[in-house]
C-alpha cells in the first residue's frame, strides 16, 4: 500500500521522466532541422548535446 510521501515521490519521478522525454524530442528536432540545413555533424552534436549515435538514427 502506497502512502502519500510515496505517491508524491512516485509522481515527481513520472514528472522529471516526463520532462526528459520532452527534452531530448526537442533537441532531436532542432537536429533534424541542423541536418537538413547542411549543419555538420559534430557541430550539430556539439550544439544539441546529442551522441553521433543519436544523430545516426534521425
Amino acid at each position: 500500500i502506497m502512502d502519500e510521501k510515496d505517491f508524491d515521490n512516485l509522481r515527481q519521478r513520472e514528472l522529471e521522466e516526463g520532462l526528459q522525454k520532452g527534452r531530448l524530442a526537442e533537441k532531436q528536432e532542432t537536429a533534424r532541422k541542423m541536418l537538413a540545413k547542411g549543419y555538420d555533424l559534430a557541430e550539430i552534436a556539439e550544439l544539441t548535446g546529442l551522441s553521433s549515435a543519436d544523430l545516426a538514427t534521425l
